[in-house]
Parts: structure tokens; C-alpha cells; sequence
């Protein structure tokens, strides 16, 4: 490690930094590295993965350039050195070529059917004829040797890309869903006009009634601990609002408190989750499906399918992924995986 200089430290090892660097190298791929936003951060994870400095395209001309240099040298020095560009690589940092980031096809955090089948959850898909029903009455959805596969696509705000989704996992409908009409700006302070879609394959799903608007997650929950179970978390997770009164120490103390009893996993972004829940009731729903998210995880299973009955029968209405930490971009860069679907070396 006497490779990594002070200057370098703060970038290695650190998985906030990391998500940083796979959302520079994607917007690097769009345009000049020397108009990008965070070009440190661009330039300590490029060497890390065993990018020279020189090949960069920084330009002297750079305000910054010296600084630029003084992370990317030891970056790339210690990627080389230490081989860690192989490991890091093995992490999912790196981002596809720009030329496929492009595609409609590309789909950050959306587990793709080559990334399931590298993670370790069994395949155990419900028996039940309702559950084939669902899936023969979902456009897109089949069943495979690997698991449920289904086209799925959500709406965002651009500035959600590759940030840490307040709710532990990712929300998707399938594609081409009626619902999708209502998130498609954000004005209701959820989904957002950023549309990606993608396939992916789910091995291990709860299968619970419910459309879209909370109703899966609750019924997820209650079929986990029992009826009444999602009510008695709400109940701790409204009283993080913390009152008209209450100081914004106050209201992060409490979200952190909640957090440490029903998804450990995310008490350090308790500040966090209340800076990005602050329009209606989305901090009551981040807490909550956060709570839902760790409940799923914890029991093994992988998503959330949510399904409703229409007309022609049962479909499937909606889809939780717990195994994506972050929110996916439009570029393609690969997604972050919860460590509890990762396979042991």
C-alpha cells in the first residue's frame, strides 16, 4: 500500500467513491474528461484499472491538471503494481464501450440475464398456477432453465443515476405497462422522465398480490412476519418525521434509529435518505420499502413480483429488485450487487 499517497487514499477502497468513478468513466465516454464535474475522482479509478495518465486526454491546458496528475500517477502505478485493475474490474466499474453505452438496449442496475446467472441465489420459482398465469399474462415474461425473464423498464430524474437508491433496491415495471404514464416526469415525486429498460432474470421471487404504489412491498412484508407486521413498521417509520418542531438532528437520529432496527445494511445513509425524501410522503416510503427490501434480502429471495388481475387475468404489475444498491444510468455502466447474492471465492 505505500503506493497510495494521501492524495490518493480517499478514492480506494471506498465503495461511495467507487459508485463516483463508474458514473465519471460513463459520462467520459459521452464527452471531452476535461468538462467532467469530479475529473479526480475519473482519473483515480481510470488508473486503478490500469489506464496510463497519458492516455487520459486530460489537457495541460487543464485548470486542474497537476492535481489530475497527482491522483492518476500513483493510481495507475498501484493498479499496475499491486493488481488491483483485475479485481477492481471484477467489481463491475468499468463501463461498457461508448458505442454500446448508446444503445437502447444498455441497462445499468438492471441484473442482466449474464450477471444472474454469475450470482449465487437457487433457482426456486413459485409452483403455483397463479404464478404461471401471471407470467404467460406479462408481455416480455417467460420462464427459463435460469428463472423468471422479463423485460422490464423504469422511469427516473437523470441526477438519480448510479446514486444509492434510498430504498435499498430498485423499482421497475414491466415493459410497456400501462402504469408507466405515471412516472414519467417526477412531478409526483416519483419516476422521472429518464426512461431505461432492459431484460433481466429473477431466480428466487416473493410472489405477493399488489399493484404498484406500495401495495407489493406490504403484502411482502406481512408475508414474511405475519398480517399486521408492515402496519407496526409503518407506525416506527412515520414517527421519523419527527414533528413540526423537530430539529433536522433530530429527524436523521430517529431515521437512524429506525434503520438499525429494520435495515442495518443502510443506517450510514440515514442523512442521506432524508435529503433525498423530502417531497410528500416519499421519506415515509423510502423507510418503509428499505425495511422491505432488507426483510426480502434477508430471506433469501431476490425481488419483489408484485401482480394484479385485469380483464384477460392475472399479469404481473410490478417489480422490487433487492439486489441492486444503486440506481441504473442510460449508459450502460454494470451495477453494484448486495453482497448477499455475490458467490464466495
Amino acid at each position: 500500500m505505500a503506493l497510495l499517497d494521501e492524495e490518493l487514499m480517499p478514492f480506494f477502497g471506498n465503495p461511495n467513491i467507487q459508485r463516483q468513478g463508474a458514473r465519471a468513466r460513463a459520462l467520459a465516454a459521452q464527452r471531452d474528461v476535461n468538462t467532467l464535474p469530479d475529473p479526480r475522482t475519473y482519473a483515480a479509478i481510470s488508473g486503478l484499472l490500469g489506464q496510463a495518465p497519458d492516455e487520459m486526454g486530460f489537457s495541460v491546458l487543464n485548470p486542474d491538471y497537476e492535481g489530475i496528475q497527482r491522483v492518476a500517477r500513483p493510481a495507475f502505478a498501484a493498479g499496475t503494481a499491486l493488481g488491483i485493475a483485475p479485481m477492481m474490474r471484477g467489481m463491475n466499474l468499468a463501463p461498457r464501450p461508448a458505442a454500446r453505452a448508446a444503445s437502447a438496449e444498455s441497462q445499468l442496475g438492471i441484473v442482466s440475464p449474464d450477471v444472474a446467472s454469475y450470482l449465487k441465489t437457487i433457482r426456486n420459482l413459485p409452483s403455483d398456477e397463479l404464478f404461471q398465469q401471471a407470467v404467460a399474462g406479462t408481455p416480455g415474461a417467460r420462464i427459463t432453465d435460469q428463472g423468471l425473464s422479463m423485460r422490464v423498464q423504469r422511469g427516473q430524474m437523470p441526477d438519480q443515476s448510479l446514486m444509492p437508491s434510498v430504498r435499498g433496491g430498485v423499482f421497475y415495471l414491466p415493459e410497456g405497462a400501462a402504469q408507466a404514464k405515471h412516472y414519467g416526469t417526477g412531478k409526483t415525486g416519483y419516476g422521472g422522465p429518464e426512461k431505461i429498460a432492459g431484460e433481466t432474470v429473477i431466480a428466487n421471487p416473493l410472489f405477493v398480490k399488489g399493484a404498484t404504489g406500495g401495495k407489493a412491498p406490504e403484502a411482502a412484508y406481512d408475508s414474511l412476519f405475519g398480517k399486521g407486521a408492515y402496519e407496526k413498521m409503518r407506525s416506527d417509520a412515520l414517527k421519523s418525521y419527527g414533528g413540526y418542531n423537530a430539529r433536522p438532528s433530530d429527524k436523521i437520529s430517529a431515521i437512524d434509529s429506525f434503520l438499525s432496527k429494520y435495515a442495518p445494511e443502510l443506517q450510514d445513509q440515514a442523512e442521506y435518505i432524508a435529503k433525498n425524501s423530502k417531497q410528500g410522503n416519499q421519506l415515509a416510503y423510502a423507510l418503509q420499502e428499505a425495511a422491505v427490501g432488507s426483510a426480502v434480502r434477508s430471506a433469501g429471495h431476490d425481488a419483489v413480483l408484485g401482480y394484479s388481475k385485469g380483464k384477460k387475468g392475472p399479469f404481473i404489475s410490478e417489480v422490487f429488485d433487492v439486489r441492486e444498491m444503486n440506481y441504473p444510468d442510460r449508459f450502460g455502466t454494470p451495477t453494484t450487487i448486495w453482497d448477499e447474492y455475490l458467490p464466495r471465492k
